[in-house]
């Protein structure tokens, strides 16, 4: 689905301070950092911008394409893999990294509980001793339990005579399982001049779930928060955000 997005993918989701603080809270100075699954690379670029010794991993072709163009063009030395985040084991040795975050609701993405909680595993061997996960997902408490079918569209207004539009809804298959269905629109004033849809199944991971597998795996001390400003977590937050320290 995504590769149909890629070209507007920048102008629809971007790196916020508040984002970028949260991680920068968590990680010391010029620590090492691993963004899984990376899209075309905004957060990644934040972050080494600030100091950081970042990695990225992105498994869609045309969003690592474009992340590698724009460390090419901006002549950023972030190390970068086009692969999946289930064999991340695979890429780095034990123990590389302070802190790993995967935001963005991508470990949804994941096709099962079992798949998530051995991505979850992988990572905790990566990460160093007191170092950090850190997970940001809609949070599927709120969707499964009031029966959310969609969100407030993504409107972006980058130019004077352009409108891009990113509708999201859900489709409620079962508990372990959400259809994701988009609608990205382009306008140029009034005229609606390029449509694209897609649709991609989610795992709706609830946040006792994720608390259970964190736990089970062994990290030390877990925080769930309501959003990136450190909100106390409730069921009607509109985001998990989580950090899990080993």
């Amino acid at each position: 689905m995504y590769h149909k997005f890629s070209h507007y993918y920048d102008k629809i989701f971007q790196s916020t301070a508040n984002q970028i603080d949260f991680i920068k809270k968590r990680t010391p100075e010029k620590g090492k950092v691993l963004d899984l699954a990376a899209g075309t690379g905004n957060q990644a670029i934040s972050l080494y911008k600030i100091g950081y010794d970042v990695s990225a991993i992105e498994y869609d072709h045309n969003m690592y394409l474009l992340m590698k163009d724009k460390m090419k063009t901006f002549q950023l030395n972030v190390q970068m893999i086009e692969g999946d985040m289930r064999h991340i084991d695979t890429y780095f040795p034990p123990l590389s990294f302070n802190t790993i975050y995967c935001v963005g609701n991508s470990i949804v993405h994941l096709s099962s509980l079992k798949e998530i909680e051995s991505v979850i595993e992988k990572a905790y061997s990566l990460i160093k001793p007191d170092g950090v996960f850190l997970i940001q997902n809609i949070n599927y408490d709120r969707i499964l339990e009031d029966r959310v079918t969609s969100l407030p569209a993504i409107i972006n207004v980058d130019a004077p005579k352009e409108k891009i539009e990113f509708e999201r809804n859900y489709e409620i298959v079962s508990h372990e399982k959400i259809i994701f269905r988009t609608g990205l629109k382009i306008y140029n004033g009034e005229f609606l001049t390029h449509e694209f849809d897609g649709a991609v199944p989610l795992y709706p991971l609830l946040s006792k779930e994720l608390n259970h597998i964190l736990e089970k795996i062994g990290f030390k001390q877990i925080n769930l928060y309501g959003s990136y400003q450190e909100e106390p977590y409730h069921s009607k937050s509109y985001a998990l955000v989580v950090e899990a320290i080993k």
